[in-house]
C-alpha cells in the first residue's frame, strides 16, 4: 500500500486538545509526530477520507474544525525544529508523490 504524509490541525471548541484522545487515534498511522499544540504530522498508508472517518469520531465530543490534508514532503519550505526536519526527511523517500 502507499505510503503518505498527511498533515492533522485541530481548533477544539475548549482550546484544548483531549490528547489521550487524539494519541489513540494517532497510534493508528505507522508513525506521527506533533508540530504543535493542534497540528500532527501522520505517516501513514491510510488515505485522508479514512483519517477523516477516524478524527471526526473523537472530535464530535470535544472538537469544533479540523483539516487532514496530504502533503508532498519532496516540495517543503518552512521553519521547524531540526528534529522535526529530521522525522520528515527519514521518511520522504517512502513517500509515494
Amino acid at each position: 500500500m502507499p505510503k503518505k504524509l498527511l498533515m492533522l490541525a485541530m481548533s477544539p471548541k475548549k482550546g484544548i486538545v483531549e490528547t489521550s484522545d487524539i494519541h489513540d487515534a494517532l497510534d493508528r498511522a505507522l508513525d506521527w509526530l506533533q508540530i504543535s499544540p493542534n497540528c500532527w504530522l501522520l505517516f501513514t498508508s491510510s488515505d485522508s477520507d479514512k483519517w477523516f472517518d477516524r478524527i471526526k469520531k473523537i472530535t464530535e465530543k470535544w472538537g469544533d474544525n479540523f483539516l487532514i490534508m496530504e502533503l508532498n514532503p519532496h516540495h517543503r519550505q518552512g521553519w521547524l525544529k531540526s528534529s522535526v526536519w529530521d522525522w520528515i526527511n527519514e521518511r520522504t523517500d517512502e513517500v509515494d508523490n
